[in-house]
């Protein structure tokens, strides 16, 4: 293992070099490549440099500009992407605008299925109802678990449930049916 001699204090007290200071203290450069290349996935982008500057910045798959539209020198090869420690802010912006918006997209699609799927449950729990038939109580467990999972992720399904269980509530026992 090689020793590498301590690098020179930076001198001054000006807010940068104090930030500067604290940042690089805060995170280790293997932990910061790590989470760059973590946004890179979530944000579906890869890793380029831009022409104007050497700085590692994002850019959709296909496209010709980065996210803070600079024009794409090259796509960084897979060796470049595990030594790089810095981003260009605005990328770094737009890439965490762009995961939180692909994150929310996901789960409004995954709510949509589950939604369709316990509408499929309930058509067949309600259509010729037999508790002795296997299908039937295939359906009913499907039905039963995308409520719950419904409950959990979807406000609006969960406040419909909610009304249901009060309304049942409300009728008493003669309400049970099980």
């Amino acid at each position: 293992m090689t020793h590498r001699a301590p690098l020179p204090q930076l001198t001054g007290d000006s807010p940068l070099i104090a930030a500067a200071r604290t940042f690089g203290d805060a995170i280790q450069p293997g932990e910061r490549n790590a989470e760059i290349n973590r946004l890179a996935d979530a944000a579906a982008v890869v890793i380029v440099h831009g022409r104007r500057d050497f700085n590692p910045h994002f850019a959709a798959h296909d496209g010709a500009t980065t996210l803070c539209a600079q024009d794409v020198d090259r796509v960084l090869n897979d060796e470049q992407k595990a030594r790089i420690s810095v981003l260009c802010p605005a990328c770094e912006k737009a890439g965490q605008v762009r995961a939180e918006s692909r994150k929310a997209t996901a789960a409004r699609e995954q709510i949509f299925q589950m939604r369709r799927k316990s509408s499929a449950a309930a058509a067949r729990v309600r259509t010729n109802p037999d508790p002795e038939d296997p299908e039937w109580q295939a359906a009913l467990a499907d039905l039963t678990a995308a409520l719950e999972w419904l409950r959990e992720h979807d406000e609006i399904a969960r406040l419909g449930i909610e009304a249901a269980e009060a309304e049942l509530g409300a009728l008493g026992p003669a309400a049970d049916h099980s």
